[in-house]
C-alpha cells in the first residue's frame, strides 16, 4: 500500500474547499435568482394593474400587493415600496410618475 504524499493530500484538501465552495456558490444563487424573478413577476402584476385602473379612468388606485422579498440579494430587500398609506412617499412618487392621484395596496388578510 503507498503512502500519500503530504502534497497529494494538500491537493485533495483544495479540491474538496473548492467544491463546497463552488457548490455553496451554486445554491445561494439559485435562491437567489429564484426570488429576483419572483420579484419581478409580483412587480410587473402591480405596475400593469396601475396601467389598466388608469386606462380605466380610475384615479385612486388599489393594487394587490406583493411578497417583502427575505433575500438579501433582491432588490427590493429592505428598500420602500408601496404601502395601503396612499400619503406615504413612495406611494405619491408613483401615483405623480402615473399621472393619477393616488396609488395604494390592498390591506394584508386579517388572519383568524
Amino acid at each position: 500500500m503507498k503512502k500519500l504524499k503530504l502534497s497529494k493530500t494538500g491537493d485533495y484538501i483544495k479540491y474538496a474547499v473548492v467544491f463546497f465552495v463552488a457548490v455553496s456558490f451554486i445554491v445561494s444563487y439559485a435562491f437567489a435568482a429564484k426570488s429576483i424573478v419572483k420579484t419581478y413577476d409580483e412587480i410587473q402584476i402591480e405596475l400593469t394593474q396601475i396601467q389598466q385602473q388608469k386606462a380605466a379612468g380610475i384615479e385612486d388606485i388599489t393594487v394587490t400587493p406583493h411578497q417583502r422579498p427575505s433575500n438579501q440579494y433582491n432588490a427590493l430587500y429592505g428598500t420602500a415600496n408601496l404601502t395601503s398609506d396612499r400619503q406615504q412617499w413612495f406611494n405619491l412618487w408613483i401615483a405623480k410618475y402615473y399621472g393619477v392621484k393616488s396609488v395604494g395596496i390592498l390591506p394584508p388578510i386579517e388572519s383568524e
